[in-house]
């Protein structure tokens, strides 16, 4: 019993050492482990720069086996050579030519897929000679021999830039599927004949775009969008200026659409996908909607244009909506430049319906609601800021209107299209100044309420020399009511404390005075300047008397305090 009790003590003893030698040998081990993870979920992994370029990895692979690759470069040449001396001689037809040129660039393309998985740059080179070795066969088939067709020319081609993308994607080389794209750039014009079929040549270019999208859906590259973009946009503007000078209005409308809707999309869908906003998303919201701008000013009639801009400047909102949702976004900046193009787009279609002054006071309301749009709605102080910088245009356009020019008693009424352009343009620059101020977006609101002033300014003298016939009733008249605005923003300003209004008020009266001084007393009547001069001087008297006593008042209310 006594060694039975022992002998089990002994196996537990050996247990327990076991154990512990088991937790002393894992303890340690796992801190490790947790940094690890932390460390690679923390910092990604750098490439490593100082690796060997792609020079290198050339000059790597020729260094090895050199007297193999010297031999077969040496074959390659007398195979060369020997072509040429058989096409001078007419030893191979054009059918022989054709068909080893094809075969050749075949093989060149599968020697070179298979050479990348070893060495990725001479394998590369391989693709695109081969690739370019059947565009140019092809070329020279229905160039020279007249062996293709323009229809089976453009297929074989297409078909190649179809096998390259793939490999590109396979293999993943971004360098290869760019010059895949670029060739495939080429392609229409090597085919030929594209005035004699552009439907046939917008197809391609549409099929193109799809193949282009699935790529970058595949493998992310997103620059591949912007190259295809720039050849959709060159082909199609080339290709619908000579559709213009037919009757196949129908058919360039198609096309345009699908182009503007395929770039869109994609647009906000790789933003929304990946979260973000790289330089060439930024490139394609922007040229795509001067793209469609263009097009529409250009090849649709005059009557449908403002009903498709309004369109777009709808369809450019929604885009705002989608992508400004997405607060997670690191670049606002695609949010801008769909914001800008709505904007633009509505500015077109109302330049398109309307003109003169109605198209000044147009522009006016449309700049303040967007303004109030990106201050109260997307509560961005930079969109309001930059926006607000609009009311520019519809200045430039009161001066060149020539808004301020004096309204003729007898030939102009009062309340004329100049008169509603300036007050307008009033009420929308004290709107702007005020929806910038609620936000606190700086000296941006202030800016707006100056010009305000001067154009209520401008439009009171205006209105006045408009009633009255008397030049020095008209001035009198305007000077003292515009002092006695100026004296009311000075007490208001006392009352409230608005620094910013007392200084208004003090350069209005000061206006009025230098007008008197220097103006006034020269134009005027010997009645009208006694009228004027007495009226004005009385009420600045009365008013430098109550404003003395309002600021002592003022002061004695801060001592108490």
């Amino acid at each position: 019993m006594a060694q039975t009790t022992d002998s089990r003590i002994e196996a537990l003893e050996k247990r327990v050492e076991k154990i512990e030698s088991l937790m002393k040998k894992s303890l340690p081990m796992a801190p490790i482990s947790i940094e690890k993870k932390e460390s690679v979920s923390e910092k990604p992994l750098e490439k490593d720069s100082s690796g060997p370029t792609w020079i290198g990895n050339l000059f790597n692979w020729l260094k090895e086996d050199w007297l193999m690759k010297l031999g077969a470069f040496l074959l390659i040449l007398a195979l060369g050579w020997f072509v040429t001396y058989a096409f001078a001689n007419d030893w191979i037809g054009p059918v022989g030519r054709i068909t080893l040129g094809i075969f050749a660039g075949s093989g060149m393309l599968g020697f070179g897929y298979y050479f990348m998985s070893k060495k990725r740059v001479p394998g590369e080179v391989f693709v695109v000679t081969g690739m370019v070795m059947i565009i140019l066969t092809t070329f020279a088939g229905k160039m020279f021999y007249e062996f293709f067709t323009p229809v089976a020319a453009l297929g074989i081609m297409a078909l190649v830039i179809a096998l390259v993308s793939t490999m590109a994607v396979i293999k993943k080389s971004k360098s290869l599927a760019v010059l895949g794209l670029i060739a495939g750039s080429f392609v229409p014009v090597l085919a030929g004949d594209i005035d004699d079929n552009p439907t046939l040549y917008l197809s391609y270019i549409f099929a193109v775009d799809l193949g282009m999208l699935l790529v970058v859906s595949m493998a992310g590259w997103r620059v591949l969008v912007l190259l295809s973009f720039i050849m959709t946009a060159i082909y199609n503007t080339f290709i619908f200026e000579s559709y213009s000078y037919t009757d196949s209005q129908m058919m360039i409308w198609l096309f345009m659409g699908i182009a503007y809707a395929l770039f869109l999309i994609s647009n906000v869908a790789s933003i929304l996908k990946n979260k973000q906003a790289v330089f060439s998303d930024l490139c394609v919201a922007g040229l795509n909607s001067l793209v469609i701008l263009g097009w529409t000013l250009a090849y649709v009639p005059d009557e449908w244009q403002s009903m498709i801009l309004s369109g777009l400047a709808l369809i450019s909102a929604v885009s705002i909506y989608f992508l400004f949702k997405k607060s997670e976004l690191p670049k606002k900046s695609v949010v801008y430049i769909y914001l800008a193009m709505a904007i633009l787009f509505i500015g077109g279609a109302t330049a398109v319906e309307l003109q003169g002054q109605v198209l000044t006071i147009a522009f006016s309301i449309e700049v303040l609601l967007a303004v109030l749009i990106s201050a109260f709605v997307l509560r961005d102080i930079e969109i309001a800021k930059w926006v607000a910088l609009l009311h520019v245009i519809p200045i430039l356009m009161l001066i060149g209107n020539g808004s301020f020019d004096r309204w003729d008693y007898y030939k102009t009424p009062l309340l004329n299209e100049n008169f509603f352009a300036i007050l307008v343009s009033i009420l929308s620059l004290s709107g702007t100044g005020f929806s910038l101020n609620k936000i606190k977006s700086g000296k941006k609101g202030t800016v707006c309420y100056v010009v305000a002033s001067f154009f209520a300014v401008m439009l009171l003298w205006l209105s006045m020399h408009n009633v009255f016939v008397s030049e020095s009733i008209a001035s009198g008249v305007s000077l003292v009511l515009l002092t006695v605005v100026g004296i009311g923003l000075s007490f208001y300003s006392l009352i409230k404390g608005k620094k910013g209004l007392q200084i208004g008020g003090s350069v209005l009266l000061g206006g009025v005075v230098l007008h008197l001084l220097f103006i006034d007393i020269w134009r005027m009547s010997m009645s009208g300047k006694i009228v004027t001069f007495v009226l004005i001087g009385l009420l600045l008297v009365v008013t430098a008397f109550f404003n003395k006593r309002l600021s002592n008042k003022n002061k004695s209310n801060e001592k108490n305090n």
